[in-house]
């Protein structure tokens, strides 16, 4: 689990997941979802907050 914390909306937790990327060996990407219903909350006014 990663935790970051943003003074807009306080303590974002995200779990990362490594899928691979097909046809490139060796190659992953790395994806940071939320890890709770609160996170995604946090997360989704993190975001909106970064646009206006």
């Amino acid at each position: 689990m990663k935790v970051i914390q943003r003074a807009s909306v306080g303590e974002i937790r995200l779990v990362s997941t490594s899928p691979a990327v097909g046809g490139v060996p060796e190659t992953r990407i790395v994806v940071y979802p939320p890890a709770d219903e609160e996170s995604r909350k946090l997360t989704e006014a993190f975001a909106a907050s970064m646009i206006r």
